[in-house]
């Protein structure tokens, strides 16, 4: 179990950082190109990972025909909802509001585990996720009243931890039959397909025009937030509950704010280190126990 924890928590560090990086690229870049280059750049590494892990992929065509419709809309929502949304999202949202809609996944993750995983939630973690709940919410309100101007990039960001969440609940029967690496690998070429028909030589004509901190920031968000975090992901997922996992997210608000204000100089103010208790101690209550 604290493999499975460890793996969760650091890639929730890893997709922490991911906002001030991805908020600096999509300035740079565009938002389509860095989702584009997410995908490519995932897609290599995790047949990097497959590789470097010695797994054979023959048996992939069975388990591929036994799972089309619920493979097909992993790739969908990889490729689209955990992607183009943050992108597109992050075009206008601050790094920090975008940090603090994440801990979404652990609230909407628990409904769909409970619901169609049947898997058990105890009164102790409704309190810690009420807690991180409460912390995020202080968090988004710590200017005042937001506007709807303030509020349609958070919503568009919001289809990510979504998309996130029933990821969770479509991946976790699968991983009885297949390893993490290899779902993973699978999810993120299956992902870059489902991308394909929307990419066009301009793509790559703009990117080789990148600056080398810009190609530094697309790596990072390619190999590090989108391979490295989502093979940390399935590792994590395939030895504790779909739940116990999406709560770990609950870590990713923290990072991404101090992130954003030590890279970006966003303006934190005087209610994050309360904020940050209340997401700290809800995550330790949601993974302390069942009861």
């Amino acid at each position: 179990m604290a493999v499975a924890y460890t793996a969760l928590l650091i890639a929730a560090v890893i997709w922490g950082l991911s906002f001030p990086v991805m908020k600096f690229a999509v300035a740079r870049l565009g938002p389509f190109d860095v989702g584009v280059s997410r995908m490519v750049l995932g897609a290599v590494g995790g047949l990097g990972l497959l590789a470097l892990g010695r797994s054979a992929p023959a048996d992939f065509r069975p388990f591929v025909r036994r799972h089309v419709p619920r493979l097909v809309a992993l790739f969908l929502l990889v490729g689209y909802g955990q992607n183009f949304a943050l992108t597109y999202g992050l075009t206008w949202t601050p790094a920090i509001v975008a940090s603090l809609v994440p801990p979404l996944n652990p609230i909407l993750t628990l409904l769909l585990a409970g619901v169609f995983l049947g898997e058990r939630i105890g009164a102790r973690r409704w309190v810690g996720v009420g807690l991180g709940v409460a912390g995020v919410m202080l968090l988004a309100f710590r200017n005042g009243w937001p506007t709807w101007a303030d509020v349609i990039g958070p919503l568009v960001v919001a289809l990510a931890p979504l998309s996130w969440a029933v990821s969770t609940v479509l991946s976790k029967p699968l991983l009885g039959e297949v390893t993490p690496l290899r779902l993973n690998a699978l999810t993120l070429v299956g992902g870059f397909m489902a991308v394909i028909p929307c990419v066009d030589a301009g793509v790559v004509q703009r990117l080789a025009r990148a600056t080398a901190v810009e190609w530094a920031a697309v790596l990072y968000l390619g190999l590090g937030t989108v391979t490295v975090a989502y093979a940390l992901w399935y590792v994590g997922l395939a030895r504790v509950g779909a739940a116990s996992a999406g709560a770990t997210v609950l870590a990713i608000p923290l990072v991404g704010v101090m992130g954003s204000w030590l890279f970006l100089g966003e303006t934190l103010g005087p209610v994050v280190p309360i904020a940050a208790l209340l997401i700290l101690g809800g995550l330790r209550m949601v993974l302390g126990g069942h009861g």
